[in-house]
């Protein structure tokens, strides 16, 4: 019972940092000026990098001809 109950919380609390603002814990700034965030370049290349290693697995499940 006591298992259930905490994977529940777990559920409804901890959710996964989307990647375009997972950077910004490497800048510890609260709040970003909204043209600074999109010129961001620590943001913009874990973004870049991220999307790779997704192609990289997409491709890598796609069954060969």
């Amino acid at each position: 019972m006591l298992e259930r109950l905490r994977a529940f919380l777990t559920r409804q609390i901890i959710t996964d940092v989307p990647d375009e603002i997972a950077a910004c814990q490497e800048c510890n700034i609260t709040q970003c000026v909204e043209a600074n965030f999109r010129k961001c370049p620590n943001r913009l290349a874990r973004v870049a990098a991220l999307r790779a290693l997704r192609n990289q697995d997409e491709a890598a499940a796609r069954p060969k001809a």
